[in-house]
């Protein structure tokens, strides 16, 4: 693995994006296979806690990297674009087993999430550091609410669109009034990415 910025040029569904693709759907479907084995108290508990400490290890990973390679900055860096919350409510989920952060992160991972696996904005390809984080923390967010719909049976209503809806609406404005302050385009809202 790699770290230095610029080289492992990423191509859209090359080798190694659709190599990723297939393993992620794998990992999807054992979660599927096993998921009776893990409904165990104990066994849900340390896998749940397990998991979520994972993501929050690729994120601090993903700062450290910024920060060591002076990526790091106000406009781009701060956890603003929606897959940087879902990360984080993913890992809230995980420990907190709640209801709420699972509809928003079953409706906004699957269908968000899944378009950045599909057509991800990203530079690296194999074996740079962000193509594995990148796929990490976009496939880690599918998979905890996959893990809620097959060990827990979790499922969404139509209220769960509707209170995910107000919530994605809530969250918009603190973003808008970042992007003003630092010039950034987190979540997209001031212009089409780069």
């Amino acid at each position: 693995m790699t770290f230095e910025p610029g080289i492992y040029p990423f191509e859209l569904f090359g080798t190694q994006h659709v190599g990723v693709i297939l393993l992620l759907l794998c990992t999807y479907i054992m979660l599927f296979v096993f998921r009776k084995s893990l409904r165990s108290e104990k066994t849900d508990k340390v896998f749940r806690w397990s998991f979520a400490s994972l993501l929050m290890i690729q994120e601090i990973a993903l700062n450290i990297y910024r920060f060591q390679y002076d990526l790091w900055t106000l406009d781009h860096a701060l956890p603003l674009h929606f897959c940087n919350m879902l990360v984080l409510a993913s890992i809230y989920l995980m420990i907190t087993i709640n209801k709420t952060v699972f509809d928003v992160v079953y409706l906004l991972g699957l269908a968000g999430t899944l378009q950045a696996i599909l057509t991800p904005a990203l530079r690296q390809g194999l074996p740079h550091f962000r193509f594995f984080q990148f796929f990490f923390a976009h496939g880690g967010i599918i998979f905890a609410s996959l893990y809620f719909v097959f060990v827990h049976n979790y499922k969404p209503t139509f209220i769960s669109v509707k209170r995910t809806f107000l919530i994605v609406n809530l969250s918009l404005p603190p973003v808008m009034l970042m992007n003003w302050l630092t010039g950034g385009n987190y979540n997209n809202l001031n212009r089409v990415p780069d």
